[in-house]
This record gives structure tokens, C-alpha cells and sequence, in this order.
């Protein structure tokens, strides 16, 4: 398992994994994302400065995405990985191997659907900690 940095290109596979229904079900926006709205925020975030986008590659295919965007002096984390490919803890892998990339002392916070199990699990087997309950979603933070 590799993280490769992300290109403008890389736009359609981070469109297609974030409206499968399954990765739809336990995300904040549960609705599926039209087309042209998901360039336009891709296009925009992708150039922030502080935001970091990689595509994650598992036996040569790209196979999920992690996007870290930078609020205040937080990194918040999104992960996604194509459903064939979770068996293999590629998720798990990418979210260990995340401090090769971030400077030392810095916040991961991820916010995740209370009814995601899985998600909760992995995060808390990768070193989050749970912080807070916000409406159906638990906040959890790992620092680096």
C-alpha cells in the first residue's frame, strides 16, 4: 500500500468512491453528489495550500482516497476505500503511515456516523481517541 500525492485528475475517483451508496450511508452529506458540483469543489479545495489530497494505491490500482483539510490548527480526516479493497486493512495502513506526512504535534480530528462501527473501529485501532458526541456523529482526535 502506497499514498500518492493526488492529481487535478484524480477528481473522478475521488467522485465515484464518495456517491457508492454504502460510503453515502454513514457520510455527513448522505446525498449524492451531481457531477459538476463535486469538480468544482474538487478544483477548489485540491489547490489549498494547507489541504492535502492522496490517492491510495493497493496492488497497483487505485483503490481509495484520504484528504486532510486544514481548519484553524486541526488537519480534519476523510478516508474512503473502494469496498473490494477494505478486507485488507488498506485503511488501517494509510491512517498509521499518516505521520511520515504531517509534522510532529499536529490534531487529526475525524468525525464519524455513531451507526459506522467499522469506521469508529478503525480510527480507534489506528490511535484516535473518541472526544466528543456532536449530534449523530462522534468526534475523534489523534494527535501526532
Amino acid at each position: 500500500m502506497i499514498l500518492r500525492r493526488a492529481k487535478i485528475s484524480d477528481s473522478k475517483l475521488f467522485f465515484i468512491l464518495r456517491n457508492q451508496s454504502d460510503t453515502r450511508k454513514y457520510s455527513i452529506n448522505k446525498n449524492k453528489i451531481p457531477h459538476e458540483k463535486h469538480v468544482r469543489w474538487y478544483e477548489l479545495n485540491y489547490k489549498k495550500k494547507n489541504n492535502f489530497f492522496f490517492v491510495i494505491v493497493y496492488k497497483n490500482k487505485d483503490t481509495g482516497y484520504l484528504r486532510l483539510e486544514k481548519k484553524q490548527k486541526f488537519y480534519y480526516v476523510s478516508i474512503c476505500v473502494s469496498k473490494h479493497s477494505r478486507k485488507f486493512n488498506v485503511a488501517f495502513k494509510t491512517l498509521i503511515s499518516l505521520s511520515r506526512y504531517i509534522k510532529k504535534n499536529k490534531i487529526l480530528i475525524a468525525e464519524v456516523d455513531l451507526k459506522n462501527i467499522p469506521s469508529i473501529n478503525l480510527f480507534i485501532k489506528s490511535g484516535f481517541k473518541v472526544k466528543m458526541l456532536k449530534k449523530n456523529n462522534l468526534i475523534m482526535i489523534k494527535k501526532i
